[in-house]
């Protein structure tokens, strides 16, 4: 050890010197280095609360899209037809489409949370270091965003033409 620890805050530097007892040698100059020095296991980014809506949002719009294409198919199914009462053929294959909407909003919720939660947090949440790391993603879901409401606005207005 046996060495003083400078810190030049004004100039964000860092210096070494040995104690006037120490029988070491004064440190010798270097290179400067290519990259910072931090830790191999550096602390976990905090989880967003916005990471979570963002999430859970994408969640219940894919449940959203499942109810809206089955309850679709029923009215479509059921037009013409006098009463409101569904075949047992219709009743089986809404459970079917039922089933097959729960199973796939699972698994979408699982991919969700499990593969591309910690990419949104990473967009959310500032690193440490201040990196840009994780600004693409949010430029991409902000244009599929954008895109999505664009084919939605077009799809409403050509059929309520």
């Amino acid at each position: 050890m046996d060495y003083y620890t400078i810190h030049d805050e004004e100039n964000n530097r860092l210096g070494f010197a040995p104690h006037n007892a120490s029988n070491k040698s004064p440190l010798e100059k270097g290179t400067q280095p290519t990259r910072a020095f931090g830790s191999g296991d550096p602390p976990q980014k905090e989880t967003s609360i916005w990471t979570w809506v963002v999430s859970i949002i994408l969640v219940l719009a894919f449940a959203a899209f499942w109810g809206a294409a089955i309850t679709k198919v029923n009215k479509d199914n059921n037009k013409g037809k006098k009463g409101s009462k569904m075949s047992d053929d219709d009743k089986k294959t809404m459970i079917i489409w039922s089933i097959v909407a729960l199973v796939s909003t699972c698994i979408f919720g699982f991919l969700i949370f499990a593969f591309f939660f910690p990419w949104f947090n990473n967009a959310i949440v500032d690193d440490v270091k201040g990196s840009y790391e994780g600004n693409e993603i949010l430029v991409a879901g902000s244009a599929i965003g954008l895109f999505a409401a664009y084919v939605s606005r077009k799809e409403s207005s050509e059929t309520s033409e």
